[in-house]
């Protein structure tokens, strides 16, 4: 879903769609997908800051398979920041401030940590230090990345991983983070 990003400088906002076979994936990653179908719902009826792409990615599981193609093809140009949302829901919010490629954008990550105060929201930080996500073609392209996830996270990619176990206000909040990340001026260079 394209807000005027047709490679012009933007914001790529997405979640994976798949799942480990073993598991019902409601917080890996249906939580992250229910966000972002948020996300689209509120730009459909407000006013974003700058053009945003909010994509949905396929293959996450199986190597990251989605967010590679797309690094590759022309629907990357104009990438400056990517928001990536994977397996939310827990009731640990985080920002992630290093994945095992190296650390992630630090500037981007205290507009959210004030973003997250400014709201009352409670945002950890946490380090990923075996995790990838699909921020990582991205982020190797030369874009800008903030990781949302759940850290610690037991319950991912287990039997347990169900719609029950979702704490629906944790992706309401979310929901309201990336959303004032995204309709303010907050982004520079």
């Amino acid at each position: 879903v394209d807000w005027g990003s047709d490679g012009v400088a933007h914001t790529v906002v997405c979640a994976h769609y798949d799942s480990r076979p073993w598991t019902p994936g409601a917080n890996d990653n249906g939580g992250g997908v229910a966000c972002v179908f948020a996300l689209v719902h509120l730009a459909l009826a407000g006013r974003l800051a700058e053009p945003v792409r909010f994509v949905f990615f396929d293959g996450e599981e199986l190597g990251l398979v989605g967010s590679r193609a797309y690094a590759e093809s022309g629907w990357f140009r104009g990438c400056e920041r990517v928001i990536n949302m994977d397996a939310l829901g827990a009731n640990r919010l985080s920002v992630l401030t290093q994945d095992p490629e190296g650390p992630l954008d630090n500037e981007m990550i205290l507009l959210a940590l004030q973003a997250a105060t400014a709201l009352g929201i409670v945002l950890k930080t946490a380090e990923s230090r075996t995790g990838i996500s699909d921020h990582t073609p991205l982020k190797a392209k030369g874009a800008r990345t903030l990781w949302f996830s759940d850290h610690p996270n037991v319950g991912r990619e287990t039997d347990v991983d169900v719609a029950a176990a979702v704490d629906l206000s944790e992706l309401e909040n979310t929901v309201k983070l990336v959303w004032l990340l995204l309709s303010g001026k907050q982004w520079t260079g």
